[in-house]
């Protein structure tokens, strides 16, 4: 903030000197050795520091963090969301900001059924998913759902009759369902999560077709 910090001066010389770096330099007053040094100088006034002595930086480095914040923010509104991620690989920001195919389930742990299969195969392909819901499919594209529990549901309004497990799950199986785009982030679906109250989403191409299944559970295994 002084701009006469020598610690601070002698790094910015062996860097404007040596490896040819670029310098943007933020000081309380114009006119210091560090601004001489710098490529781009930004005064940001002098401001009276708190406590008794008034010399202990504090109201300045408050305001110094202020512009930093604003020129990050400034910087970032003209960035992607991949170019942010990228930056940051790890912790929750990191995974929220991923593409939801990196986390989502696929293959058999993605359970999915042909219309025409019995309501048996769904429950066989969730139980081994261990997912809350199947993805029901004609000719690849996806055309509704079924969860955990339509089924129970549907056992219970026909008195415990388990003949039902052997029809066809088309006549029980919900069109009207939350689908997630194969190109959003994993903050995106959250919102999708919590805005439908559930636990498990299909995960689609651009040509309707499933391709994997989102859960709530992979997702605070790996944040918490």
């Amino acid at each position: 903030y002084s701009g006469e910090t020598k610690e601070i001066v002698s790094f910015c010389k062996t860097l404007k000197h040596t490896r040819n770096c670029k310098i943007i330099s933020i000081c309380g007053k114009a006119n210091t050795t560090l601004s001489s040094l710098s490529d781009v100088a930004i005064y940001i006034g002098s401001f009276e520091e708190a406590g008794k002595i008034k010399l202990v930086p504090s109201s300045s480095t408050t305001a110094t963090l202020a512009y930093c914040d604003a020129i990050a923010m400034t910087i970032a509104y003209n960035k992607t969301i991949t170019d942010f991620s990228l930056n940051h690989p790890g912790g929750d920001i990191g995974v929220r900001l991923s593409n939801v195919k990196k986390f989502m389930r696929h293959g058999e742990s993605c359970p999915i059924v042909n219309r025409r299969s019995t309501v048996r195969d769904a429950i066989f392909k969730m139980t081994a998913a261990r997912a809350g819901l199947a993805i029901i499919e004609d000719c690849g594209i996806i055309i509704a759902i079924i969860t955990d529990g339509d089924l129970r549901r549907s056992i219970l309004n026909h008195d415990h009759n388990f003949n039902i497990l052997n029809e066809c799950i088309e006549k029980y199986m919900n069109p009207k369902f939350v689908s997630i785009d194969h190109k959003m982030s994993v903050d995106m679906a959250l919102d999708l999560f919590k805005t439908n109250s559930v636990g498990d989403m299909p995960v689609i191409d651009d040509n309707n077709r499933p391709i994997g299944l989102f859960s709530l559970k992979d997702i605070a295994k790996i944040t918490l």
